[in-house]
């Protein structure tokens, strides 16, 4: 043998890979080997043209389901034949990252550019000159590479993550590769960003693991009711209700006023005579410096019911001349009815009452129900 080095053309894949992951099955044995091979051109004396001719090289690395070399049962050859090149023995092979692991050892066969013999630079005495076979050699200590670290990061629960770090060496010629691997656990690197969902009246606050890719999502619920008022005139001021039902960690600030681009006050308008009066208002609600607003108007109803009904001056007797005066809507809480006048005598009495229409409730949800936290 003239050359030690190789240099690797067309292979499986000619940068280091661990064959034992990529590795291709076949439907023969030598076929197997063909396809798994790292293949190199080196220079070897050929028994045939009798001088150094250039030879196309096939390695790849022994795998045996005890991980021992055949060797060790005296096997040299892909095709079960030992040492003496008559008798055979078993190969105990497998596949590798199944069943079967890197010996140290690995298969080669050569093949002259020229004449195109196979294993003619082992001479033309030897067993596998001239037949389609693999050899076994040792994968020399001094062609062994270190293996570059590298680490990968798996989801172990809620708080921590698995790093995994795997480092070896492996042979320069064939690829086999021997790995070693350490893993420990650390706690998630949790980033944190806050979305504002005015639609449902919450926060969603997501935590990524900047590692991992761990993620948690929880809800806050940001929702303050401005109600309408609906009261008589009683010489004392009214104005809309407020309630908030934010959970902790939200602040809530409420601007009010008259129309819907001027809400700058700091408390609601309040009102003393009877009418329909409208409030704006606008909630800016904040959490963990993120903000989101809500803009809406409520009202304020006050009757004056010192006019609701009157006798009237009394001309009219019982036969009145009524005419429809004003109607009143129903509320959630109030009966609606029609008010009629008498327009000869100026007697007002109410008619035609409606029932209240009760609360329309509406469910929003703020926050789903998990294993660890109700909705």
């Amino acid at each position: 043998m003239l050359s030690l080095v190789p240099s690797a053309f067309a292979a499986q894949q000619n940068s280091y890979h661990d064959p034992a992951e990529h590795w291709q099955e076949a439907l023969n044995r030598t076929n197997e080997l063909d396809a798994n091979s790292v293949v190199t051109v080196e220079t070897f004396d050929c028994c045939i043209c009798d001088k150094a001719t250039a030879f196309e090289v096939f390695r790849v690395p022994e795998y045996t389901r005890n991980g021992e070399t055949a060797l060790t049962r005296n096997v040299k050859y892909s095709d079960g034949t030992c040492l003496d090149g008559k008798s055979k023995g078993d190969l105990l092979d497998g596949t590798p990252g199944q069943d079967a692991y890197y010996t140290g050892y690995h298969w080669t066969k050569a093949v002259c550019e020229v004449c195109g013999t196979i294993n003619s630079n082992m001479g033309a005495t030897s067993y596998a000159c001239n037949k389609n076979v693999y050899w076994l050699y040792d994968c020399a200590a001094d062609f062994f590479e270190t293996l570059p670290e590298s680490k990968t990061i798996e989801q172990a629960d809620r708080n921590f993550h698995r790093v995994i770090t795997t480092s070896g060496e492996y042979c320069a010629f064939c690829y086999g590769t021997y790995k070693e691997e350490s893993s420990t656990l650390e706690r998630h690197h949790m980033e944190t960003a806050i979305r504002p969902e005015l639609a449902h009246d919450r926060f969603v606050e997501m935590s990524t693991c900047a590692d991992c890719g761990y993620a948690e999502t929880a809800y806050t619920a940001a929702k303050s009711v401005v109600a309408d008022y609906f009261g008589v005139v009683d010489g004392q001021p009214h104005t809309v209700t407020v309630s908030d039902l934010s959970e902790a960690g939200v602040t809530t600030a409420i601007r009010y006023g008259h129309t819907a681009d001027g809400c700058t006050l700091t408390s609601a308008p309040n009102y003393t005579e009877a009418g329909d009066y409208a409030v704006y208002y606008e909630i800016t609600y904040t959490y963990k410096n993120t903000d989101m607003v809500e803009d809406g108007v409520a009202y304020v109803h006050l009757r004056d019911e010192s006019t609701e009904e009157t006798e009237g001056d009394g001309t009219c007797g019982e036969d009145h001349n009524w005419t429809l005066l004003d109607s009143v809507n129903p509320t959630c809480l109030t009966l609606g009815y029609d008010r009629y006048l008498c327009v000869d005598c100026g007697k007002i009495e109410k008619r035609d009452y409606e029932a209240a229409l009760g609360h329309a409730f509406q469910s929003v949800v703020i926050r789903d129900a998990t294993c660890e936290a109700p909705g």
